[in-house]
C-alpha cells in the first residue's frame, strides 16, 4: 500500500508531529510506502523527524494525489491539492481519512466544503473533539475516534516496582505551579526528568518510560504510561485530575487526557501532596486500568481505520462521487484561499517565536534590542519597544 500522510508543519516534537511519524513508523514496519508532505519544515527539526524508509517532501509540485492507495490528512493540508481531486474519477483514487486534533484550534477545523466532498471517514481524536464536530456540521455516520494510541513498544515496557525514586514530566507549556511542586519535589528525594520546550525538546522512547517510576503530563505522554503500566498524573496548562484511577480515567480520556475533563487548577503545596502522597494507591489502582490500557495499541486503530473507511467507501458515496455543481466549486475555491491565509499566518507567528527565543537567549541581543527601542522615528520606537516588552515578558 502506498500511504500519503498529509500535515501543516514540522516544527518541534509536540503532538501532531509525533502522531504523524508514529503512523509512519507502524506503516513502514508492515512493509507498506509512505510519503510525508508538509507545509513548513524547520530544518533542524527535520535531520530528527527520520525513519528508515520515509519520504519528506514540502514541495506541492512532487505529489500526485492519484499515486497513493491511502491518504491521511491532518490540518486540512489537501486542500492544497484540490485541482488534483477535482480531476480524479469520482468513485476510484485513494481512500481519504481526515483527522481532528483539537476541538479548539483553528487549523484543527473541518473545512465546510472539501472535507466533506472527499472524505471517506472523518477522526476526531477524542469523544470531545467528535462532539465539536458533530457541533460544526460533520455528518455522524462517517466519524469515527482515533484516540492518539502508544505504539507497541511502550506495550512490551516490562513493569517496575519499588517506591516513588523517578518522576517524569513531559509538557511543551508547564503551568507555574508545576514547575514550583517539581522544585519541592526534588527537595523530598524525588528525581523529576522535565522534558519539553522550556526545558529540551525531544521525542519520548519507551527507554524513557521505562526508566521512570510515574509521568506527570497530559495526552500522548499519558497514555504511554497506561502502556508500560506506570501511574499516570494528568495535569498542565488546564488544570487536570491528578492521578489517574477506575473513577476518573473515562471522563479524563473524553478529553484526551488534557485536563480539560475538570479544569481543576491546585496551588503548588497542594499539587505537591498530591504528588506524593498519591502515589501508593496510583500504582493499585493499575490492574484495574488494564481495559483501558489495551485500548490504546496504536496497531489494532491502524487496522480499524483503515476497514472502517473502505467500508464506508463502499456504503456512503461522497458528494464528489456524483461530480461537483458549479456553487460547490466556488466555495471550493473560497476556503483554499482562506486555508492559505491561516496557515501563512501561522507560519508568520512561528518565525516570530523563534526570534524572541533567539533574542531572549542572548543578553547582548537583548540589550541591542533595548536601545534600539531609544532609537530612530517614532513609529519604530514603538514597535522595537513592543518587541523588547515581548522578548523579556518571555
Amino acid at each position: 500500500m502506498r500511504a500519503l500522510l498529509l500535515t501543516n508543519h514540522l516544527f518541534e516534537w509536540a503532538g501532531s508531529e509525533t502522531l504523524i511519524h508514529e503512523i509512519s513508523e507502524e506503516l513502514i514496519s508492515r512493509g507498506e510506502n509512505v510519503t510525508v508532505f508538509c507545509n513548513d519544515i524547520d530544518r533542524k527539526f527535520r535531520k530528527k523527524f527520520q525513519c528508515p524508509g520515509l519520504t519528506v517532501v514540502s514541495n506541492p509540485d512532487e505529489i500526485r494525489v492519484e499515486d497513493f492507495d491511502l491518504i491521511y490528512c491532518q490540518h486540512q493540508v489537501l486542500i492544497r491539492f484540490l485541482d488534483q481531486m477535482l480531476e480524479m474519477d469520482g468513485a476510484g483514487g485513494p481512500i481519504m481519512v481526515f483527522a481532528h486534533l483539537s476541538p479548539y484550534e483553528p487549523l484543527e477545523f473541518p473545512g465546510a466544503g472539501i472535507e466533506l466532498a472527499f472524505a471517506d471517514l472523518i477522526l476526531g481524536n477524542s469523544a470531545e473533539t467528535r462532539a465539536k464536530l458533530i457541533e460544526l456540521g460533520v455528518p455522524e455516520p462517517r466519524l469515527s475516534i482515533y484516540p492518539n494510541p502508544a505504539p507497541r513498544a511502550f506495550f512490551e515496557i516490562p513493569p517496575r516496582s519499588g517506591s516513588f525514586r523517578r518522576l517524569l514530566a513531559v509538557s511543551n507549556h508547564f503551568p507555574k505551579e508545576a514547575l514550583a511542586a517539581f522544585e519541592l519535589l526534588e527537595r523530598s528525594g524525588v528525581e523529576v526528568t522535565r522534558v519539553g520546550r522550556e526545558f529540551v525538546n525531544r521525542r519520548i522512547h519507551p527507554a524513557d518510560i521505562a526508566e521512570h517510576d510515574a509521568v506527570f503530563s497530559i495526552g500522548k505522554s499519558i497514555q504511554y504510561a497506561l502502556a508500560a503500566r506506570r501511574p499516570a498524573f494528568v495535569y498542565d496548562r488546564f488544570g487536570g485530575p491528578g492521578w489517574l484511577t477506575p473513577s476518573n480515567v473515562e471522563r479524563a480520556s473524553e478529553f484526551n487526557f488534557s485536563g480539560r475533563c475538570c479544569n481543576r487548577n491546585l496551588v503548588p503545596d497542594a499539587l505537591l501532596k498530591e504528588v506524593s502522597g498519591g502515589f501508593d494507591a496510583a500504582v493499585r489502582a493499575l490492574p484495574e486500568l488494564e481495559p483501558t490500557r489495551l485500548g490504546y495499541r496504536l496497531p489494532d486503530h491502524l487496522d480499524r481505520i483503515v476497514s472502517l473507511a473502505r467500508l464506508l467507501r463502499a456504503d456512503l458515496p461522497r458528494r464528489c462521487d456524483v461530480g461537483a455543481s458549479r456553487s460547490e466549486l466556488a466555495a471550493f475555491d473560497r476556503e483554499f484561499h482562506q486555508h492559505q491565509s491561516l496557515i501563512a499566518y501561522r507560519g508568520s507567528a512561528r518565525r516570530y517565536r523563534a526570534h524572541l527565543e533567539v533574542i531572549g537567549s542572548s543578553p547582548y541581543l537583548r540589550l541591542q534590542l533595548w536601545l534600539w527601542s531609544r532609537m530612530g522615528r517614532r513609529k519604530l520606537r514603538r514597535i522595537r519597544s513592543r518587541l523588547f516588552r515581548a522578548v523579556v515578558a518571555k
